[in-house]
């Protein structure tokens, strides 16, 4: 029996790249995660979005530094100074764009804003409870496939969506703040999804489609289907896909529509993404003080 993936026993350092490639349950372990993203917040229209990158690394970030703030003290929050320091080192553009972010997250429940008893013209952020239960079950969906690959290590304190876990791993992920751009931004294909609007579910939803599938191809009516669950129009979803075709991520059928077919460059991105992806989830996991 090949023995080359383990990862040793519970308690051991987090799991490698490697070993989470070479899993035997990487397929199923993958499976999870794609399913997991696909239908992630799906039946909110306000935290559909907060799975495309600038707004939930911008939140991501918030709940974070929100996490080392004592509950106890009037001046804890995270001010947009902070933000503009800190996001454009993560891609995101300061100023306008990353008001419009906070506005947005803001309209969806996610962030409260108080005064800063130390500036009264400068406002705090701080995650709303609606926040933090998103994040739990966003941690959720990340840690389910390493608890298919590591049984021997105990992921309850995710899976049951502790607020206390969520905490101490965002806390513990402030160390590993420029992993996820570095993971995206040296990933061209996986970066392609990212940037477009709803791009990334789109892409899960594609992953989902050609599951099983030895052409890699999807059934005809891909468009719609990712479009009705993405809540997006159909067009948008076949300009996402048109602007990946021509990147030679998939190739479109002659006919509009008939069918979508991976790359074997978008497959082997992918692969690399979620065996990078949960590495470093798991590192975070064990940089929180869990077991």
């Amino acid at each position: 029996m090949d023995t080359n993936w383990r990862a040793g026993s519970a308690g051991d350092t987090h799991i490698s790249i490697a070993q989470v490639r070479a899993h035997p349950r990487f397929e199923d372990a993958k499976a999870l995660l794609i399913d997991g993203l696909a239908g992630l917040y799906i039946d909110d229209a306000r935290l559909r979005t907060l799975i495309e990158y600038e707004k939930g690394v911008t939140f991501m970030l918030i709940a974070s530094l929100d996490a080392l703030r004592d509950p106890d003290d009037p001046a804890g929050g995270v001010s947009m100074q902070v933000l503009n320091e800190v996001l454009p080192n993560m891609g995101i553009a300061p100023g306008r764009r990353i008001a419009d972010l906070v506005a947005n997250l803001r309209r969806d429940l996610l962030l409260d804003v108080v005064p800063d008893p130390r500036d009264r013209r400068a406002r705090l952020l701080r995650a709303t409870e609606r926040g933090v239960a998103a994040d739990c079950e966003w941690l959720g969906v990340f840690h389910a496939p390493l608890a298919l690959l590591r049984p021997e290590v105990d992921y309850r304190p995710v899976l049951e969506r502790r607020t206390s876990y969520q905490k101490a791993f965002r806390i513990a992920g402030l160390r590993t703040l420029e992993i996820a751009n570095e993971i995206m931004s040296a990933n061209p294909p996986m970066d392609y999804f990212v940037q477009e609007a709803v791009g990334f579910r789109v892409l899960m939803i594609l992953m989902q489609s050609v599951r099983g599938n030895p052409d890699n191809r999807t059934a005809p009516g891909f468009y719609s289907r990712a479009g009705g669950q993405g809540g997006v129009s159909r067009t948008h979803v076949r300009n996402v896909l048109k602007g990946a075709a021509e990147r030679g991520f998939v190739t479109l059928s002659e006919r509009p529509g008939d069918y979508v077919e991976l790359s074997q460059t978008l497959i082997d991105a992918f692969d690399r993404w979620v065996g990078e992806s949960l590495s470093s989830i798991d590192r975070v996991r064990t940089l929180s003080g869990y077991p």
